[in-house]
């Protein structure tokens, strides 16, 4: 086993290897659902649960269940993800502009209903 070890630089003298992982970006993943909404998304936990079997107990059926968290606009000053950024960014002005169309239409229809109350 030391001999082992030794071919992979592992150590094999019964020190423990040590060696240090270099840290990888991870893909931005954006999670698309409609036209207002792109969201960078970041999986914090995935389940699969295998539900039914061919004849050979493949699996051909199977639930699928995700956990998925958004990233605040704290955590992109720390890393330079422009699409992340800009779905973020894209997705809540969306947002504020929906509400603020929401508005209008709540004072017209208050308007109209106190205009109704009046002339009746």
């Amino acid at each position: 086993m030391d001999a082992v070890g030794d071919a992979l630089g592992l150590g094999g003298d019964g020190a423990p290897a040590t060696q240090s992982i270099p840290r990888v970006a991870l893909p931005r993943l954006l999670f698309i659902w409609g036209d207002t909404r792109v969201l960078p998304v970041e999986i914090t936990s995935m389940s699969i649960t295998e539900q039914q079997y061919d004849h050979r107990l493949h699996p051909i059926q199977a639930e699928v269940a995700l956990g998925l968290s958004i990233p605040t606009q704290e955590s992109f000053r720390v890393n330079d993800d422009a699409i992340g950024r800009g779905a973020l960014e894209y997705s809540t002005l969306a947002r504020e502009a929906q509400a603020i169309v929401n508005l209008a239409n709540t004072a017209s229809q208050a308007a109209d209903l106190v205009t109704d109350l009046v002339s009746f």
